[in-house]
């Protein structure tokens, strides 16, 4: 059952310590789709035809630049950035995270959520051209349209990065330190990345 759970929550804190927003389609003709591969990954760096994206890999989660999407219903869709990619895009995409560990415990300020963009009919388009380009094999949308061809083109695919990318100036509530005291007296330390012990300064 302990490994049950594990697997249960096999990336959880990856996610959870990330930038998570919510972006809106409520003013757009187009709405969100969904497939048959509803947790969507993207990579600027591993675009159509790479060898991290042949069926059945993708680029990790574990990965600086990879962003999960999830559409939570045909108006709003949940975009999950990792830290330290939100905080300087020009970093290696393809480089691990700082403590890339996907099954430890972790703390986290879950009313954290950025929810302030709306998006245009183009980045709606653009998203669901991501989710259409990693399905398996279906898709569902409340209008035919709305569906689009699946990206081909490696020049396409980076200009899905601006759409994905949460507002610079709204991080303020991820990352940091954080301190939790205990009624028995502990007090709990983590970084921003997890890590319960500072980096030794002479290392």
């Amino acid at each position: 059952m302990m490994e049950m759970q594990a697997v249960r929550m096999m990336n959880c804190t990856i996610w959870t310590e990330g930038v998570r927003e919510i972006v809106s389609a409520e003013n757009c003709d187009l709405k969100f789709i969904i497939s048959d591969h509803p947790v969507t990954v993207f990579n600027a760096s591993a675009p159509p035809g790479a060898a991290l994206c042949e069926y059945p890999l993708e680029p990790g989660i574990e990965l600086k630049g990879t962003q999960t999407i999830f559409p939570l219903s045909r108006e709003k869709c949940l975009i999950l950035t990792n830290l330290e990619y939100a905080q300087d895009p020009s970093c290696d995409l393809l480089s691990k995270r700082t403590f890339a560990r996907r099954i430890r415990s972790s703390m986290v300020r879950t009313d954290a959520f950025i929810r302030t963009r709306e998006l245009s009919t183009q980045e709606v388009e653009r998203i669901n051209k991501v989710i259409r380009t990693r399905a398996h094999q279906f898709v569902a949308a409340g209008k035919a349209e709305w569906i689009p061809e699946p990206i081909v083109d490696e020049n396409e695919w980076k200009k899905i990065v601006d759409v994905l990318s949460p507002p610079p100036n709204q991080l303020i509530g991820f990352g940091g330190e954080l301190f939790a005291k205990y009624d028995s007296g502990h007090v709990h330390y983590q970084d921003e990345f997890g890590r319960t012990e500072k980096e030794p300064e002479y290392l």
